[in-house]
């Protein structure tokens, strides 16, 4: 069974080495990489993918306007057309790890698999990010809010609207899968990947269309506060 991932990057360069080792156990990790990147998200892709023996296979994205959800979802649904149809395929951004491994997808009979979201954040009692350690065992508080069909198998008839919600082929039965979603895993980086890598390249299509009102409305200091009121959330695994 072969396994591969689709993800975007933009100025990534803090969260790749999580991901690529996360990750490290697929066949192949598809990255769509914007051009307009402008931190070490490149070096990062290639020495870890060198350290871990990855097969990384880049396309370039172009974001003219800044960050904007249609031209994303767009090369996400080119990219997985392209994958073979005797694999299962992983649709997740950056911050995104799923809870899964090759004996447990193997189990799976399904086209299109629902992922619960476990939002996690950094607990009082929790010490700093380590890229070496295990994701599960780093960040387990906070809470299950929502699911994505982001579990598929390739050679689909298939395609996914804007933020993977959404699924032209919609999923039969619930697996009961989870992923660690780090969007906000830690105010080391994630104040200044929101901000300044999010809500400063909110594209005037994004806007029109109401995108991401959730962070295109976010500040830092609003961003901080959320961290801290989660600081002593329960675990959720």
């Amino acid at each position: 069974m072969r396994v591969e991932t689709i993800t975007c990057v933009y100025n990534e360069e803090f969260l790749l080495p999580f991901y690529l080792q996360h990750y490290s156990w697929v066949d192949r990790i598809n990255i769509i990489f914007d051009i307009d990147t402008s931190d070490a998200s490149l070096r990062r892709i290639v020495s870890h993918s060198k350290s871990l023996g990855l097969d990384v296979k880049l396309t370039l994205m172009d974001m003219p306007e800044g960050m904007d959800n249609i031209i994303k979802i767009n090369n996400i649904n080119w990219v997985y057309k392209q994958l073979p149809a005797d694999s299962f395929v992983l649709l997740v951004d950056a911050d995104e790890f799923v809870l899964v491994d090759r004996e447990k997808l193997e189990q799976i009979k399904d086209l299109v698999t629902w992922v619960y979201f476990g939002h996690v954040y950094r607990h009082v009692d929790e010490e700093d990010l380590d890229p070496t350690k295990p994701i599960k065992e780093q960040r387990r508080h906070g809470f299950i809010s929502g699911r994505k069909p982001i579990v598929v198998r390739g050679g689909l008839n298939a395609s996914w609207g804007v933020g993977c919600h959404e699924c032209s082929i919609k999923p039969d039965n619930d697996t009961g899968l989870f992923l660690a979603h780090w969007c906000m895993a830690d105010p080391c980086f994630c104040i200044d990947r929101r901000y300044s890598d999010r809500i400063l390249r909110y594209s005037d299509n994004n806007k029109k269309h109401g995108f991401s009102t959730h962070i295109s409305s976010a500040t830092r200091e609003s961003l901080l506060a959320e961290c801290r009121q989660h600081e002593n959330d329960a675990a959720i695994w």
